[in-house]
């Protein structure tokens, strides 16, 4: 066969392209693979394609190629068909997995009793960046949650935020292989999801000084806990299976490649569970082993921290109804530390759309007349919530008098603030807002994530 030469008037990740098979240059029959998009193969067609039309500039030496075909497969030689173009060269192997997939989920569970569960295995739950990676027959994609905003591209791929990832999987693991797993970044023994989340930079500086410093500055680790391929695909088959499979292909992994830690011992699980939340352990999840990988479905379960902890409402955020109208979207927290200082520690915001407009009457006798001296707004001291972001939704905070008190669930205070959104539990009229201080915080054992990670 001729060698091929690209043509460079194409532009890689040009969408809906017509593939068409004009009389020259000589037409070469290709197999396209067409996919669910949850990433199940649903079929193949045979479509006589010129190589010349493929909008990639590397040669296309596979038979099988990711792409998404947006009109039916069956679809007569010469006539061509429309495609989005992922410039990705997959695996040639029939029943190769491609991206993307949606990961497994996990619900919440209720259980005090662990020995309550039965024929399942226990992990660690971590708090990072959920990431599912390929390596493929030209490098590794990192598939991250979400779908991408950029034209063309139906999913996120991390890979080039982490450069020392790409590298390790690229030596490590065969072509073929697909791991779900979890980005994290471990600083002075603990999970640091401030540090792994200041490693994502604007795409635009892919491969630059930024991404390449941090990279030396803040490594990060893959905490892998699954694989859907080994080469050959195994998300069929059952956990107890699939993790067998994973142990073996881990045997000799170097950092930044880690296996999680598993066991089907209650005893050892509920040692995780107490032991290492104060190295940022986000609680322990909970795999049936006989399940197969479901993608997309909470066949899984999750065993969380939950605490309760009062809390000063020193203000909120607005937000506009469907019909037009500004209700409360968020309550804005605050505790006092010892000096009296009260301090921002995040937001309750998981409201039906009666109780966001019932609390603005809740609200309004305590809207500051003068927010000058309102402890967040005076120059104090103190922590305070931040302004008008994407977060945010555009809308900056509202002060209101710091004597309302409220009750909140939690999961975990990282450096003075809840770790994820608090839950409203009920207004406590009974208590004064000077009550409301760190102390109800309880002082976890310290520990470190490495004695976890020890094999």
């Amino acid at each position: 066969m001729s060698t091929w030469v690209p043509n460079v008037s194409q532009k890689p990740h040009d969408s809906a392209l017509p593939m068409t098979a004009p009389r020259a240059p000589p037409i070469t029959p290709m197999r396209i693979v067409i996919r669910h998009p949850i990433g199940c193969m649903l079929g193949t067609s045979s479509l006589a394609i010129n190589p010349m039309t493929i909008p990639t500039k590397r040669p296309l030496n596979n038979p099988v190629i990711s792409m998404t075909v947006s009109q039916p497969p069956r679809c007569p030689p010469g006539q061509g068909a429309v495609f989005t173009w992922h410039d990705h060269v997959m695996d040639q192997r029939p029943g190769a997995i491609a991206p993307p997939i949606e990961p497994m989920l996990a619900k919440a569970m209720s259980v005090t009793d662990l020995t309550s569960l039965r024929n399942v295995a226990f992990e660690p739950k971590w708090d990072g960046f959920r990431c599912l990676l390929f390596r493929t027959g030209q490098g590794v994609v990192m598939q991250g949650r979400g779908r991408s905003r950029t034209p063309g591209d139906d999913y996120i791929d991390l890979a080039y935020a982490f450069p020392e990832i790409v590298a390790a999987a690229a030596a490590q693991l065969p072509v073929g292989v697909v791991l779900d797993g979890e980005i994290v970044a471990i600083r002075e023994g603990r999970l640091d999801f401030a540090l792994l989340s200041s490693r994502l930079r604007p795409r635009s500086e892919a491969a630059g000084p930024s991404i390449r410093r941090l990279a030396l500055e803040a490594p990060a680790d893959l905490l892998v806990f699954d694989v859907l391929a080994c080469p050959e695909p195994v998300m069929d088959k059952p956990f107890a299976t699939r993790r067998a499979r994973l142990e073996a292909l881990a045997v000799g992994w170097a950092k930044p490649l880690l296996l999680t830690p598993s066991t089907t011992d209650p005893g050892i699980a509920g040692g995780w569970f107490e032991r290492f939340e104060s190295s940022g352990v986000d609680g322990l999840i909970v795999k049936p082993d006989g399940e197969p990988y479901a993608p997309g479905k909470r066949t899984q379960g999750k065993i969380k921290h939950q605490r309760t902890a009062d809390v000063v409402v020193a203000g909120w955020r607005e937000q506009v109804s469907k019909d037009g109208c500004v209700v409360v979207g968020s309550l804005l927290l605050g505790m006092h530390d010892a000096s009296g200082g009260l301090h921002f520690v995040g937001g309750a915001s998981a409201f039906t759309a009666r109780a966001r407009s019932e609390l603005l009457d809740t609200i309004a006798p305590f809207v500051a007349d003068d927010d000058r001296s309102h402890p967040w707004t005076s120059g104090d001291d103190v922590r305070t919530p931040g302004g008008a972001s994407r977060w945010s939704k555009g809308k900056d905070w509202r002060p209101l008098s710091p004597s309302l008190v409220a009750e909140v669930s939690y999961d975990q205070v990282e450096s003075g603030r809840f770790r994820h959104a608090a839950g409203f539990v009920r207004w406590r009229p009974d208590r004064e807002a000077s009550s409301c201080t760190f102390e109800q915080v309880p002082t976890l054992e310290a520990s470190s994530i490495e004695d976890l990670l020890q094999p």
